[in-house]
């Protein structure tokens, strides 16, 4: 439920997948070779956003070695050698040059194979690599599989879910014993920003949670919230420990959530930190994107004030080029962090879309947010149905 389209596998163990972008394909041999699939059995499987395609490739290729006659070199230890490589990356060994590996591996056997089965078995691997050739990478060189199928790479499947690696099963068990405190400590070594996460997170773990498998998700962002709420009114001003300085300067330029966090982290373990901002305000997107119904600036501000207690020093309306050189960071500093944002709004690149009077969401939060003047009457029409098509609605109506 709610998941979305990833590819749709065509012929089984030796066809190939389609992606979103070719679903207009006609489903005749023509078409589909030139996607590097063919129709095969005449089977038809459709993936969505919990298929791995580095284990689905596992799959197909374990079914090849088992039918496999044996008869020939390429097909017999060609595949199994293949079959080898993909056991090891979904187990978190993998190593850089797999992947080529697999390929070579492939155009090989399809090319000495003696049978159609040993000459069509490389093809989901090739296809997959081919579509989805970082899902591959980030298996081999970061150990994560964002599909949460590879078991051997995680604790837990919402852990793996939550982009800050967050560990929620931790949390939530302290949360049920009781231990507010302790629950809301065990965040902050992932995240410093807890009170915000628990407001606007998209909360991707709740969509791994096992719990759904049996009735309905765990709350996990409601709880991460209720955590930092409770703390933030009921328990003593938090102190996070911070190392001995070790006399090195990092410069930071953005004060968003990357760069303030970046911040946080580094003067935690010493480094003296300073923050360049060009706007008025701390925060990035979270202080000009998200409106005050969703996103209270206090509990912001608040977050922001604790990352500052560590030693981050945040210098507001301070763009580089102009207030400050980039030449000047350089020496200034010892290393250099960039954190300037995706802050530019998705273009739908149609006739009329950069006419007086059309707006895009994001730009016109911004303006509304930081006092800029913004000239609107009249009926309004909004394109998209996301966070940032509601919340310029609500502003507008405000």
């Amino acid at each position: 439920k709610n998941k979305e389209f990833k590819a749709a596998q065509t012929g089984g163990p030796s066809g190939g997948c389609v992606t979103r972008e070719n679903l207009n394909t006609p489903m005749d041999y023509d078409s589909l070779v030139k996607l590097g699939a063919i129709m095969g059995s005449g089977g038809l499987i459709t993936m969505d956003e919990d298929t791995c395609m580095v284990d689905m490739a596992r799959f197909f290729m374990e079914f090849i070695q088992e039918e496999s006659c044996g008869k020939c070199v390429p097909c017999r230890l060609g595949t199994k050698r293949m079959l080898d490589i993909l056991e090891r990356i979904t187990k978190g060994q993998g190593e850089e040059g797999d992947i080529e590996m697999l390929e070579e591996l492939g155009a090989m056997i399809k090319e000495a194979a003696i049978c159609g089965l040993g000459q069509t078995a490389p093809n989901p691997v090739l296809s997959m690599i081919n579509n989805f050739r970082e899902e591959y990478k980030e298996h081999i060189k970061y150990k994560y599989c964002r599909a949460g199928v590879c078991s051997d790479m995680f604790i837990s499947p919402c852990q793996n879910a939550c982009p800050a690696g967050i560990n929620v099963p931790g949390y939530v068990a302290l949360v049920a014993a009781g231990r507010i405190r302790d629950a809301y400590n065990l965040i902050r070594k992932e995240n410093p920003f807890p009170a915000v996460c628990g407001r606007v997170c998209t909360h991707e773990c709740e969509s791994k949670c096992r719990r759904d498998q049996l009735d309905e998700s765990v709350a996990i962002a409601d709880l991460k919230r209720y955590v930092a709420d409770y703390v933030l009114k009921n328990e003593e001003p938090y102190m996070d420990l911070v190392f001995p300085k070790k006399g090195k300067n990092v410069g930071i330029i953005g004060a968003g959530p990357s760069g303030l966090t970046c911040g946080y982290y580094l003067a935690r373990l010493g480094y003296d930190v300073d923050v360049y901002e060009s706007q008025p305000v701390a925060g990035g997107v979270l202080a000009f994107g998200i409106p005050e119904y969703r996103l209270p600036n206090e509990v912001l501000q608040h977050e922001i004030r604790m990352i500052e207690q560590v030693g981050v020093k945040i210098h507001l309306n301070t763009e580089v080029g102009s207030d400050i050189t980039f030449y000047q960071l350089k020496s200034n500093n010892d290393a250099l962090y960039i954190s300037t944002g995706t802050q530019f709004s998705n273009l739908i690149n149609i006739p009329g879309e950069d006419l007086k009077g059309v707006y895009h969401g994001l730009d016109f939060l911004r303006d509304v947010n930081l006092g800029h003047e913004v000239k609107i009457s009249g009926s309004v029409a909004i394109i998209g149905g996301g966070n940032t098509a509601i919340d310029a609605g609500w502003e507008h109506r405000r």
